[in-house]
């Protein structure tokens, strides 16, 4: 369904000031002067701060989750497969938006461990499971040998994200496709074979 143009801007306004000052720092006037809203508005649609945060996590990790889609009945050719899939993911979370919502979730995880909890839940979590998912079903078809889906799900994600990922949140370095791809071949490369029947 259609999603109102003030429930956009309730979703997008606060990603600006979160990543600034941090989550602890802005106020419920801030966000609706923000948005454009009053501030009952934010309170009788989301309960408060930490509600509207939620429905900014859900927004945020909405399209990651979408790439992982070809795992949904995906059977063939396991590399071709998990190619496909990595590409779409790193495109989506090397998004700047998505990076600095990454650096300021550390940023107030020791303080507020419950919204990194809830963006792990809403986002990795669920991407994982996904993964573990289709990884048994490869097992199961005898393409891949994988007696421990969750782990090796673990493990891609690892190969794929973790060199790019340190280097934009620390550096704020976001890789060309080019890097993208060669290091997505190089990693799916490895996993294939470390999996193979």
């Amino acid at each position: 369904c259609a999603i109102a143009p003030h429930e956009e801007a309730l979703v997008h306004a606060p990603l600006d000031l979160f990543r600034d000052p941090g989550f602890a720092r802005v106020s419920i006037d801030m966000i609706a002067r923000a948005a454009r809203v009053s501030p009952k508005t934010i309170y009788v649609r989301y309960g408060g701060k930490r509600g509207l945060f939620a429905a900014v996590i859900e927004r945020m990790v909405a399209q990651p989750l979408a790439t992982l889609s070809p795992l949904n009945g995906a059977n063939g050719d396991p590399a071709a497969t998990l190619r496909q899939v990595g590409a779409a993911f790193l495109d989506s979370i090397l998004e700047p938006e998505k990076v600095a919502l990454h650096r300021m979730l550390i940023a107030e995880a020791t303080r507020m461990p419950e919204l990194s909890g809830l963006f792990y839940k809403q986002g990795p979590a669920k991407a994982l499971n996904l993964l573990a998912t289709w990884l048994a079903a490869q097992d199961e078809a005898g393409l891949l040998r994988v007696p421990d889906p969750k782990i090796a799900a673990e493990i891609f994600v690892g190969l794929i994200e973790a060199r790019f990922m340190f280097r934009a949140l620390l550096l704020g370095v976001i890789p060309a496709p080019k890097e993208r791809a060669e290091s997505l071949d190089y990693a799916v490369d490895i996993f294939v074979d470390a999996h193979a029947r």
